[in-house]
């Protein structure tokens, strides 16, 4: 019966010793997971920050290639009217050039403004368009003639609007 009674005893023993040893075990597998789940966390922050600030990069990039939507006042001088050319029956196309930039360029001006307008004569034009436009690609809203000179002459820079 001693024999019978040790040998349980030991079963006891060795099935405790595993139950333990599997406690330990699966303790320390948990906190692995729990270490590997916070530092997935850690990382998904991460990727999501870079992901905005990419986002914002691209935003930024296409905003620069595609320009961004302004009005600008800016003076000059009528070369000449090109009067022959009638690609479009609502505008008038002109010759003018601005002071200091020694270039002329054609200009689209509504038709509406056609009446006003005198060979070597300054005039004041409000201008829309995108700050990457060409000069010659922004839209004539208003043109006005003016008195002012040199750099009396209002030259302003693309303002967004």
């Amino acid at each position: 019966m001693s024999f019978k009674k040790n040998n349980s005893l030991i079963v006891i023993i060795i099935y405790t010793g595993i139950l333990l040893y599997s406690v330990v075990i699966e303790t320390k597998y948990r906190n692995e997971i729990k270490a590997l789940q916070s530092e997935l966390n850690d990382q998904l922050l991460l990727y999501r920050d870079l992901q905005k600030s990419f986002d914002n990069y691209v935003d930024q990039q296409q905003n620069q290639e595609i320009g961004r939507e302004c009005a600008v006042t800016k003076t000059f001088r009528l070369i000449t009217i090109l009067e022959e050319y009638d690609a479009d029956p609502e505008f008038v196309y002109v010759v003018m050039d601005q002071f200091q930039l020694f270039r002329p360029f054609v200009i689209k001006i509504p038709i509406r403004f056609y009446n006003i307008l005198e060979v070597n004569q300054y005039y004041e034009c409000d201008l829309k368009g995108t700050d990457k436009d060409d000069i010659s690609d922004l839209i004539v809203m208003e043109i006005r003639k003016t008195d002012r000179s040199g750099l009396d002459q209002i030259q302003e820079s693309c303002k967004v609007e």
